[in-house]
């Protein structure tokens, strides 16, 4: 087969010149269409980075007011715990004395009054007594009771013999009865 050429050559050469600048744009169009895709591609990703970026900064406030919250509540327990043993540290036990007290008077003392004052550590029993020697029994058990000490009953309570309106007092040692009791 053979190939005629018969184009003159300024026209062969601008019908090159076209295919090249066809080409030429072929190539750009195809490379802008390359770098839009790019772009798009990286405004998409950045608005994901983003959303996760503000959804993750959003978690970390909650959990971190979340956090504030709990160890505020955290602290407000502590603190009401050490007041209430603060409370229970000071307390006294003052129900098992009385019972131990009570258990241990003479049939015909009654008492009247007991004042206790763990400020002082003085205790003060009024009350009246059948006798005298009721009255002495109930001094002799005073002052064998291991939480006390300066037993004072006043000479003046053993002037009668019967029906007498008397006060004693004592002074606290130690404040642990819970123990003593049988």
């Amino acid at each position: 087969m053979l190939r005629l050429n018969i184009i003159p050559k300024p026209l062969k050469y601008e019908i090159r010149m076209q295919v090249n600048f066809i080409r030429i744009k072929n190539l750009l169009a195809i490379l802008l269409l390359l770098v839009l895709l790019y772009s798009i591609t990286f405004v998409v990703s950045r608005l994901i980075l983003e959303l996760h970026a503000i959804r993750t900064i959003y978690e970390t406030i909650t959990t971190t007011i979340t956090k504030d919250n709990r160890s505020k509540q955290v602290r407000t327990i502590n603190n009401d715990i050490d007041l209430v043993n603060d409370i229970q540290a000071d307390s006294v036990e003052w129900s098992y004395f009385l019972e131990m007290l009570m258990k241990k008077i003479p049939a015909d003392i009654t008492l009247n009054r007991i004042t206790a004052n763990k400020n002082t550590n003085i205790i003060i029993l009024a009350g009246t007594a059948g006798t005298r020697d009721s009255l002495l029994d109930l001094k002799e058990l005073l002052e064998a009771t291991p939480e006390l000490n300066n037993v004072e009953l006043p000479i003046k309570n053993l002037l009668q013999k019967e029906n007498i309106n008397f006060e004693i007092s004592a002074q606290f040692v130690n404040y642990e009865f819970k123990n003593q009791i049988k």
